[in-house]
């Protein structure tokens, strides 16, 4: 219950904005309770962040293994992206907004989740005969983050607008993968 509502209070307020006494007030827990399991909200918020990025890495993992060929993978890794933003809902808008903020949980996962997906998109391109450098895939994954939180911050986008972010990051991943160096 406490995981949960630190989901919502960080999704609404953010990590400098968070505060244990909203966390009590929405969790419905004493204070005490709440240090007995945590010490503090740094602590429950990079839970919070942590599980949100398994779930990215568990959809990504999912869906780009189905396919039949490089343009599928890429579709479908797309589309793991986007029902991902979606499930998570604000919380993705609190996750953007601090990726580059230092003091913020959502910060410190950010290298290790671009890792991961790094690696498992290099596997998947790799399996299509598609080796490009490490420093590429880097500037995809970058390139979708910023694309593609558009589609959930600041507001939930329409389907039409969604469907053009979709196509803008699908452009830029096969350009490069057709073009680039090494293939």
């Amino acid at each position: 219950a406490i995981i949960a509502a630190a989901g919502e209070v960080y999704a609404q307020h953010g990590y400098h904005n968070f505060s244990v006494a909203l966390l009590l007030e929405a969790a419905g827990v004493s204070r005490p309770t709440f240090y007995r399991h945590f010490k503090d909200k740094t602590e429950v918020i990079d839970i919070v962040v942590a599980q949100a990025n398994a779930q990215l890495l568990e959809q990504v993992r999912k869906r780009v293994g189905s396919g039949n060929s490089l343009e599928d993978l890429v579709n479908n890794g797309i589309d793991a992206y986007f029902a991902w933003g979606r499930s998570i809902g604000k919380l993705a808008g609190a996750i953007y907004r601090e990726i580059h903020d230092p003091h913020s949980p959502a910060s410190l996962h950010r290298k290790r989740i671009l890792e991961n997906l790094g690696g498992l998109i290099q596997t998947a391109f790799e399996a299509y005969g598609k080796k490009m450098s490490p420093r590429i895939y880097d500037a995809l994954l970058h390139t979708i983050e910023h694309v593609g939180h558009q589609a959930f911050w600041p507001h939930q986008k329409s389907a039409k607008e969604i469907t053009d972010l979709k196509n803008t990051i699908r452009i830029i991943i096969l350009g490069t993968a057709q073009y680039s160096p090494g293939n």
